[in-house]
């Protein structure tokens, strides 16, 4: 008889939770932030200064601040509704509904006081409950944010179903987006049985130029797709050199992560990476319906010109899918010809050598096809005014060998870090092994 008190006395506790959020059962749902407890003036990020409330909403209570109603610019240049990409000059913005300098949004503050700095706290927003549970429809959820600043934050959706334990990054925006209010969605269609919270949480940037605003939040019904794979992130990581050196092979690894917001499983889900002479496939294969997959692949690259490369992942499914716009991305490198060593990034002990009581420093580098080398740069820090320094090349074989070429010697100076050392006679190498020393 204990046993099925106390299971009583948790399931009521559990649901007094749950309702002592207000509760959500008309759509469309519409909050546009018209109608806050207070307009915040107050422009420090100060964190205990006290944010708006609205009808069914709730601040946080165990972030780092709050959100704080605002209209017409939030105060800081170059960043809030209103401002330009200029460092100087506030802009007079407006909200995005109704779109008027006098309406309402909610924002976080960036500027530092006289306070701990603010940059890195999350600051969070509770929506009501949304009921779905017995209406048999799909549900969406619409939004616009405002993210202009050279040091932007980020922005997250998070959503609980009942009292459960978040599900974080549902969406995310992360850094600098636009100059205008943005117009986005996110499917609840996986929820439409349940009741579920929604989160707006924000992750402030580093300095003032990071006003993150947040407006006309509105839940509705929709009919959902089928199919439907979202490219939601990509990504270029190079392998061998910290810049792609013209001529030279190079490994990149390409990631890609795809959800599919369609009810049906997606099935031969591919991320195909593109460009001049180039190709490479991410292969996903089935994927569930609301589910995520993500996927590397890494493949030699080689250019043959300098300048910007850029290239094009295209997600593709064997289902039809009625709109691929979300499908694709664009990402870029700089391939350039003043790099052409890749650094031996496994042994500790051939980067430095000795000659007749005369210091070498050096790298061994790698070239996988023929090149022609014309110079050799390198950086010191606080150089010792005066001391002469002349560049080598050495063939490589378990050891530096034989001198190839050298350069002239040259006088360092207290106002120079970098220096570029033409070679007395330029270098036509073949494929193989090289050690640079200065």
């Amino acid at each position: 008889m204990r046993k099925n008190l106390s299971f009583i006395l948790i399931a009521f506790f559990l649901l007094a939770s749950l309702y002592s959020y207000a509760q959500v059962t008309t759509y469309p749902y519409t909050e546009d932030f018209e109608s806050p407890s207070l307009h915040q003036t107050d422009k420090s990020c100060d964190l205990t200064v006290t944010g708006a409330s609205f009808a069914g909403w709730i601040q946080d209570p165990n972030d780092d601040g709050d959100w704080r109603a605002d209209s017409s610019g939030t105060g800081s240049p170059g960043t809030g509704p209103g401002a330009g990409r200029a460092t100087t000059g506030v802009g007079v913005g407006t909200d995005a509904n109704p779109g008027t300098t006098s309406g309402t949004y909610i924002y976080t503050e960036a500027t530092f006081g006289t306070g701990t700095a603010c940059n890195g706290s999350n600051i969070n927003i509770l929506s009501p409950y949304f009921d779905f549970s017995a209406s048999g429809e799909y549900y969406q959820l619409r939004f616009n944010y405002h993210m202009l600043g050279t040091s932007m934050g980020n922005l997250f959706v998070d959503i609980r179903i009942g009292t459960g334990s978040w599900s974080n990054n549902i969406w995310s925006q992360l850094g600098e987006k636009d100059s205008a209010w943005v117009l986005d969605s996110v499917n609840l269609a996986n929820y439409n049985s349940d009741s579920i919270q929604i989160r707006i949480r924000a992750v402030m940037g580093q300095d003032f130029t990071s006003d993150i605003a947040f407006d006309n939040f509105v839940v509705d019904t929709f009919s959902p797709k089928l199919a439907d794979a979202i490219l939601l992130e990509t990504s270029i990581l190079d392998l061998e050199y910290p810049l792609i050196p013209l001529v030279q092979f190079d490994s990149l690894e390409f990631s890609a992560k795809v959800k599919n917001e369609g009810l049906n499983e997606i099935t031969s889900t591919n991320v195909v990476i593109t460009t001049a002479g180039y190709s490479s496939t991410i292969n996903l294969d089935t994927i569930a319906p609301f589910g995520i997959d993500s996927g590397t692949t890494s493949v030699k690259y080689r250019a043959t010109t300098a300048g910007l490369k850029e290239f094009a992942f295209n997600t593709t499914v064997n289902e039809t899918e009625l709109d691929i716009t979300n499908n694709v991305d664009t990402l870029s490198i700089t391939v350039t010809d003043t790099v052409m060593g890749r650094e031996d990034l496994v042994s500790t002990t051939l980067g430095i050598g000795s000659n007749n009581g005369v210091l070498e420093l050096g790298q061994r580098f790698e070239l996988n096809n023929a090149d022609t080398i014309t110079s050799i740069t390198f950086y010191i820090t606080n150089p010792p005014v005066g001391d002469s320094v002349k560049a080598h090349l050495y063939t490589y074989a378990n050891g530096p060998g034989s001198r190839i070429v050298s350069t002239s010697a040259i006088a360092l100076s207290a106002t120079q870090n970098w220096y570029t050392l033409p070679l007395e006679c330029i270098a036509d190498v073949s494929a193989g092994e090289y050690f640079a020393t200065i």
